[in-house]
């Protein structure tokens, strides 16, 4: 996905997550270590660090001003801000009340440099904390869903199923109340960094999800 195309188009694998995780409740897709970006050159780290920290600051829209991103990437970075509040809003029925994105370096990172334009290939790692809107099983709209397919069918193993799903979803709701929903996305970066007179720009940034 080009950065001018909407971060709701890049990734079918992120719907995936959202059907399973909106079923469980709570999901660690991966315990990666974020190595420190000690491969690239100093400015470009900076850069990648403040893109970062932009993103998961959800309040502070001073990016806005910075000559760090081009106009596009300003818009991608609200976008991708935007999205992450709708997934926790309308697939996990909580809301999203920390975000956190690190770039990582490892053996697939790669950086080119033609003339003053260099292109960075990384990974992020994106985590994000939330609050359950609904605390009560019996309130959450699964669960009021399954208590209704219940009452449509005749057929015991059907039913059955049913109640073997809404008893999982009970115990995922109750331990989100509890413990709060933490869900992490890797992604991957395509970016076009432009260093001129001392001054790096983020021209643009091609996202997709991990295969």
């Amino acid at each position: 996905m080009a950065s001018k195309i909407s971060i709701r188009e890049f990734s079918p694998f992120i719907l995936l997550i959202l059907a399973i995780v909106s079923i469980l409740f709570t999901s660690a897709i991966t315990n990666r270590n974020a190595a420190a970006l000690d491969t690239v050159p100093v400015k470009i780290s900076a850069l990648l660090s403040d893109y970062s920290q932009n993103i998961g600051n959800l309040a502070d829209k001073k990016f806005l001003q910075s000559k760090n991103y081009s106009p596009e990437m300003k818009m991608l970075i609200i976008d991708r801000q935007n999205y992450y509040q709708e997934f926790f809003e309308k697939g996990l029925h909580s809301v999203l009340v920390g975000l956190e994105s690190q770039f990582i370096t490892n053996k697939d990172a790669t950086i080119s440099l033609a003339g003053n334009l260099y292109k960075v290939h990384t990974l992020e790692q994106v985590t994000m904390h939330g609050k359950p809107i609904v605390t009560l099983p019996d309130d959450y709209p699964l669960i009021q869903a399954a208590k209704w397919a219940i009452k449509q069918t005749n057929n015991i193993e059907v039913k059955n199923r049913l109640n073997e799903y809404i008893e999982s979803m009970t115990d995922g709701v109750e331990k989100s109340a509890v413990q709060g929903v933490r869900i992490v996305f890797l992604v991957n970066h395509d970016m076009e960094i432009r260093v001129e007179n001392g001054q790096a720009t983020i021209l643009k940034d091609t996202l997709s999800d991990i295969k």
